[in-house]
């Protein structure tokens, strides 16, 4: 019985591992513009005001990626890193 238990502890113990392991990874919201071209990735809360004020599209639930809706050149994804103006 000891045995049991022990073995189900330290399977809640791994579980809790990849539950955290898990919430390392959505740091980072993966971006796309309207070519499906990789840009830098955003955070959560940049993915969030962008799909709000309609920028921007889910394109995948998992890695939660988004696709920008308005043509984007490298100067303003340049300036949107910098100083977070979209």
């Amino acid at each position: 019985m000891l045995l049991r238990k022990y073995r189900l502890v330290t399977l809640a113990r791994q579980t809790l591992r990849e539950s955290r392991r898990d919430k390392t990874m959505s740091n980072f919201v993966f971006v796309l513009d309207t070519n499906k071209q990789p840009l830098a990735p955003c955070t959560p809360g940049m993915a969030r005001s962008l799909l709000k004020a309609g920028k921007a599209a889910v394109f995948r639930q998992y890695p939660f990626t988004i696709i920008l809706k308005k043509v984007v050149d490298k100067h303003e994804v340049k300036s949107s890193v910098d100083g977070n103006v979209f």
